[in-house]
Parts: structure tokens; sequence; C-alpha cells
């Protein structure tokens, strides 16, 4: 094979590979923006009460509290 045959292989190489790239990660960018709006849309949900918020800080407190009566006892 002389070098112009193997440097437009090649090229033909390197383009057919940029355009699987191309179509993969547009395939996953997809699959990872429909991911991302699920888990937004489940996640605002629960949070869409103005109770939600304050039952986050209970949680955080109640699990504190939890935290530091076990590290007294060990």
């Amino acid at each position: 094979m002389d070098i112009g045959r193997q440097l437009s292989r090649s090229q033909d190489i390197a383009t057919k590979v940029s355009v699987l790239f191309q179509k993969r990660a547009k395939l996953a960018q997809e699959h990872f923006t429909a991911q991302l709006q699920s888990a937004i849309d489940n996640n605002l949900s629960a949070l869409a009460h103005p109770a939600a918020a304050a039952n986050v800080w209970t949680d955080w407190y109640g699990y504190a509290v939890d935290t530091a009566q076990r590290s007294i006892l060990f």
C-alpha cells in the first residue's frame, strides 16, 4: 500500500470514528437529560408543599441528635 492510500484510509477511518462518536455522545446526552429531568420532577413534586422544606430541617436535626446520642453511648 502506498503512502497516499494509507493517508486516505486513515482519514476515512478518522471521519467514521468522529461521526460515530458524535452520534453516541448525542444519544448519551439525550439519555442523561431525560434521567435528570425525571429526577428533578420527582424531587420537586415532593418539595412543592411549604411544609416539605421544614421537614428536611426537622429530619436533619433528628439525625444530628441521634448521631450525638450514639457517639456518647459509644
